[in-house]
C-alpha cells in the first residue's frame, strides 16, 4: 500500500458499503439515530473506504455516518467518499487507527468558541449570563492566551449542562454570593453540586445555603465531596455526592423539623 496515496473521490451506493468488525468502531445505535435525525450533507464530509473484491467497500472512517444515511435514506442512496485501492485488512486497520486514535479530540473551550463564532443562541446566552456577573471567560474568548483562569474555562461542560437544566443563573449567583473572589469558586464540582442540591431540594432557603457555603472554602468543599464519594457504595457521582455534602452543611444546627430529608 502506498501510504502517500490520497485515494480518489467516488460516489458509492450505500448498499455496497459494509463495516469490518475486526477493526471498525462498534456502532452505537442512539448516536447513529441522532446523526440521522439531524443529518445534513455538508456535515457528512467524505467517509473513507477501501475497495474490496466484488465491488464491495469496507468503511474505514465514517461508520456512524454511513449507517445514519442508510437509516435515513435507504440502501439505494449514494454517498461521495474517498476510496483507496490495494489495501489489505491490516492496512485498513492501520489507517483506521491513524485517523481515529491519533486525532486530538476538540476541547470544551474550542466547542464553546465555535458556538460563539457561529452565533449559536444557547452559547451566546450562556456568555451573556456569565458577562452579566463579570465572570472572566479566560481563553474561551481569547484562544491565543496561554493563561487558563480555571473559573469557567475548565467548567464549560458543567456550565452548559446547568444551562440546559435551567438553573445556571441561580447556581452562579449562589456561588458568587458565598465565595466571590475565590479563584476556584466555579470549579466543576462546585457548579454541579449546587445545581443538584437545588433540584433535589427546590424549597430549601437559598439564603441559608449561601451562609453555610460561606463557612467552607472551595478547597475544603472539594475535599469533603471526595471523602463522601469514596465512602458511598452506591456509585454516586460528583453531583450527588456534592449535594449530600451541601445537605449536611445545611442541616447542621437545625432542629429535626427544619432539616432536609435524604433523597
Amino acid at each position: 500500500m502506498d501510504k502517500n496515496s490520497q485515494g480518489y473521490e467516488a460516489e458509492i451506493p450505500v448498499s455496497k458499503i459494509f463495516l469490518d468488525g475486526t477493526y471498525g468502531r462498534e456502532i452505537r445505535t442512539p448516536w447513529q439515530s441522532r446523526i440521522a435525525r439531524n443529518f445534513t450533507w455538508i456535515q457528512c464530509g467524505r467517509p473513507v473506504l477501501s475497495k474490496r473484491k466484488g465491488e464491495r467497500y469496507a468503511c474505514i472512517d465514517g461508520n456512524h455516518r454511513i449507517e445514519a444515511i442508510r437509516e435515513k435514506f435507504g440502501n439505494k442512496q449514494t454517498v461521495k467518499c474517498i476510496v483507496h485501492e490495494g489495501m489489505s485488512v491490516e492496512d485498513e486497520a492501520w489507517l483506521f487507527s491513524t485517523l481515529n486514535v491519533d486525532s486530538r479530540k476538540i476541547s470544551p473551550g474550542e466547542v464553546f468558541r465555535a458556538g460563539l463564532a457561529a452565533n449559536d443562541p444557547q452559547t451566546l446566552r450562556i456568555r451573556a449570563i456569565l458577562t452579566e456577573r463579570k465572570i472572566a471567560l479566560g481563553d474561551v474568548d481569547h484562544p491565543r492566551s496561554s493563561h487558563v483562569t480555571g473559573r469557567v474555562t475548565n467548567a464549560v461542560v458543567a456550565v452548559q449542562s446547568l444551562y440546559k437544566a435551567g438553573n445556571l443563573e441561580d447556581v452562579l449567583d449562589i456561588l458568587i454570593a458565598a465565595w466571590d473572589g475565590e479563584p476556584d469558586m466555579l470549579g466543576r464540582t462546585h457548579l454541579v453540586s449546587v445545581s443538584r442540591f437545588l433540584r433535589d431540594w427546590p424549597d430549601a432557603s437559598q439564603k441559608r445555603l449561601i451562609q453555610v457555603i460561606q463557612r467552607s472554602t472551595p478547597g475544603k468543599f472539594h475535599a469533603d465531596v471526595s471523602t463522601i464519594r469514596s465512602a458511598l457504595t452506591d456509585g454516586a457521582g460528583v453531583s450527588g455526592s456534592g449535594a449530600t455534602v451541601l445537605r449536611s452543611y445545611y442541616n447542621k444546627g437545625l432542629g429535626r423539623k427544619n432539616r432536609l430529608d435524604t433523597k
